[in-house]
């Protein structure tokens, strides 16, 4: 079989474009932002992630520059602005925010660090909270719901589960470059 030559058709085979419905407006300025984040605090996006190979489909926070090197190996995109250009044109062209992966080094790019007993686990810790309390709660390095992963044994997958709630709350968060903690977008923050 000859490899596909053209960068729509590579797509066809990356995206999820038969998705059923589009992501909301919420998620789709986040996942923007996200992508357009090329600081040293890279910011989360909340994705589904579809294995090809074994059809497992499944809905993953990851930071998004996982996601474009991802999209990088599974394309086969280089890294000078060529590349860079059309992988993140690829992101961008998933309205669902749905990426079908054939490829395990781009699979392992995006796998979640979380399982879905942790996810639940921070979902109900965080499930009566308002979105003011979350913000107060994650608004400084301080703030008391940081313990939810910084306590806990895996630390890194608690924090990344933490992330996907606050997304799926529409609130956007990065992970900070020194300390690895949580850092909830700006323009929501309530304290001065």
């Amino acid at each position: 079989m000859r490899a596909p030559t053209t960068f729509g058709v590579i797509l066809l085979a990356v995206l999820g474009l038969g998705s059923p419905a589009g992501a909301s407006q919420c998620d789709r300025s986040l996942f923007e932002s996200a992508l357009e984040n090329e600081s040293t605090s890279p910011s989360f996006v909340l994705i589904t992630v579809i294995d090809e190979q074994s059809g497992e489909q499944s809905v993953v926070c990851t930071a998004a520059p996982f996601l474009l090197g991802a999209l990088h190996r599974e394309l086969g995109a280089g890294y000078g602005q060529e590349g860079v250009a059309r992988v993140k044109a690829a992101a961008r062209a998933s309205p669902a925010l749905t990426f079908r992966f054939s490829k395990s080094k781009a699979l392992a790019n995006v796998r979640s660090r979380y399982t879905a007993t942790i996810l639940e686990t921070v979902r109900v810790r965080l499930a009566g909270l308002s979105d003011a309390d979350l913000l107060d709660g994650f608004a400084w390095s301080s703030g008391p719901l940081h313990e939810i992963y910084t306590d806990a044994p895996d630390g890194s997958a608690y924090r990344d589960a933490v992330a996907h709630i606050l997304l799926e709350r529409c609130i956007g968060v990065r992970r900070a470059d020194r300390s690895g903690m949580l850092q909830l977008r700006a323009d929501r923050l309530t304290k001065p």
